[in-house]
C-alpha cells in the first residue's frame, strides 16, 4: 500500500482537540488500519455509517481546532486575535457591529483620558506665560489653543488616528509594531503594555505546571523552589 507512514494519535482528557486529532488521523489511516486488523484476524467493529459520522465531525471541528491552536500559543500574542477568531466561528463579533464598536471606543477613550491630561501637563511645564517677550507670542498662542481642547478630545483624536491605521498582516509581530509607534500613540501604548501580553487562555500556565511535575519527581523531591523556578524559566525562555 502506498500510504504515507502516519502514527495513530491517542487523545488526552484535558485537551479536546487531541480527540479531534485522533479521529482525523484514524480517518487518514482507515485503509491501512482495516487491512492490518484483517491480516491479524481481528474484527474492527466500525460500520460504514460510523465512518461517515466521524468524517463529518472532523470537517465541522477542523476550524475549531485551528482556532484553538492559535489561542493557546505561547510565543506569540493571542489576546488581540480573539475578536477576529470569534467572528470566524460565530459569523458575528466586533467587526460590523456598530453598537459594540461604540461601547468599546468610549471605554478606551475613558481609560486613556487621565494619561493624556498628564502628558499635556508635562509638555507645557516649560512655558512661562508671564514672559513679555514678543518672540514667544506664537508659542503662547499654541499653548492657549491646546488648553481649550478637552482631555477627551485629545484621547479620541489619538484613538481615531490609531483606528485609521492599516491592519497588521497576520504573521507580523504586534509588539514590534507598537515598539516602533510608542511615541505616536503614547497613551494607547500604556494600555498595550498592561493588556496585550495577557494570554488568551490558561494553557501556557498549565504547560508550566506540567513541566514542573516532570522535573520535581520523587527522586528529586529535595529540589528547592527557587532552583525549580530558575530551571523552568531557563527551559521556557532559552532558544
Amino acid at each position: 500500500m502506498k500510504y504515507p507512514p502516519l502514527k495513530l494519535i491517542q487523545d488526552c482528557q484535558t485537551r479536546w482537540n487531541s480527540t479531534f486529532q485522533m479521529v482525523d488521523r484514524m480517518i487518514k489511516n482507515r485503509i491501512p488500519v482495516i487491512s492490518c486488523f484483517a491480516a491479524e484476524g481481528f474484527n474492527l467493529k466500525l460500520h460504514e455509517r460510523e465512518w461517515v459520522v466521524m468524517d463529518q465531525a472532523v470537517n465541522i471541528l477542523r476550524l475549531f481546532d485551528k482556532v484553538t491552536t492559535e489561542i493557546v500559543a505561547e510565543k506569540s500574542i493571542s489576546l488581540s486575535k480573539m475578536g477576529v477568531l470569534i467572528r470566524s466561528l460565530k459569523k458575528d463579533g466586533f467587526l460590523g457591529n456598530e453598537v459594540i464598536f461604540e461601547e468599546t471606543y468610549e471605554k478606551i477613550v475613558c481609560k486613556i483620558m487621565p494619561t493624556t491630561h498628564e502628558t499635556e501637563s508635562n509638555e507645557n511645564e516649560g512655558i512661562d506665560e508671564s514672559s513679555d517677550d514678543e518672540i514667544w507670542e506664537c508659542l503662547k498662542q499654541c499653548h492657549r489653543e491646546c488648553e481649550r481642547t478637552t482631555p477627551r478630545a485629545n484621547a479620541a483624536s489619538e484613538l481615531d488616528k490609531y483606528v485609521s491605521e492599516k491592519n497588521l498582516p497576520v504573521k507580523e509581530n504586534p509588539l514590534l509594531w507598537w515598539q516602533q509607534r510608542k511615541n505616536i500613540y503614547p497613551n494607547l501604548f500604556e494600555l498595550v503594555i498592561k493588556y496585550l501580553n495577557v494570554p488568551a487562555t490558561s494553557v501556557p500556565c498549565e504547560r508550566i505546571f506540567s513541566k514542573a511535575g516532570q522535573i520535581l519527581t520523587e527522586r528529586r523531591n529535595r529540589l528547592a523552589s527557587k532552583k525549580l523556578k530558575e530551571i523552568l524559566f531557563i527551559q521556557n525562555n532559552y532558544e
